[in-house]
């Protein structure tokens, strides 16, 4: 079957989709994976040299998120082991924030930085034009960091880890689920739609 074309589906259906899609690989990487990455207090005052952590548990929270959300877009036109690594990128950098920082440090690069570099890499694995992509980073950054930070303000730190991380993943992945499923449904961020966006408001000589 080729790639679906506008009508052949509701516009609600990639929408729903990515929000369920994104909501749950995101909440199961918390328990699996360690997602977003060690919340305080963790590492305290001190660094932790050992990469390994951050980059098991952020490369295969990267691949889990990003290759579910990329099987949705490869009917959409968009290269899917470009979002992939995009996806990756970003998740195995939020996670090494966490994982080898002193808490200072690590827990606002993570929680402030860690939705913009998400939205960057996903800028850059799908092409969009600088209006849409910057409109993607923002919300995603937004919408990351504000989630993280108020879940885990209700978290209150259990000493169950799993528990803990499941609260706080599930909630930005519900938030940073829902925000970018709306995007999917009003900008034009499908192959072919953004790029003819920006022709239409590009000036005729």
């Amino acid at each position: 079957m080729g790639k679906e074309t506008p009508g052949t589906r509701s516009p609600w259906v990639l929408p729903l989709l990515w929000l369920l899609t994104t909501a749950l690989s995101v909440a199961v990487s918390g328990v699996l994976f360690h997602f977003p990455g060690a919340l305080p207090p963790n590492n305290g005052d001190s660094f932790n040299p050992n990469p390994a952590g951050a980059l098991v548990n952020g490369v295969a929270t990267g691949v889990l998120v990003g290759g579910l959300q990329a099987l949705l877009l490869r009917r959409s036109g968009l290269r899917a082991w470009r979002w992939i690594i995009g996806t990756t990128g970003a998740l195995l950098v939020a996670h090494a924030f966490g994982d080898m920082l002193p808490d200072a440090v690590g827990w606002p690069l993570m929680a402030g930085l860690g939705g913009l570099l998400l939205g960057l890499g996903q800028w850059w694995a799908a092409r969009w034009p600088a209006k849409v992509g910057a409109i993607w980073t923002a919300v995603t950054g937004v919408a990351w960091a504000s989630s993280m930070w108020l879940s885990y303000q209700a978290v209150n730190a259990p000493e169950d880890w799993r528990a803990e991380h499941l609260i706080v993943a599930a909630a930005v992945g519900i938030t940073v689920g829902a925000c970018t499923a709306a995007m999917w449904r009003w900008l034009p961020l499908r192959s072919g739609q953004a790029r003819a966006s920006a022709r239409s408001r590009s000036p005729r000589l």
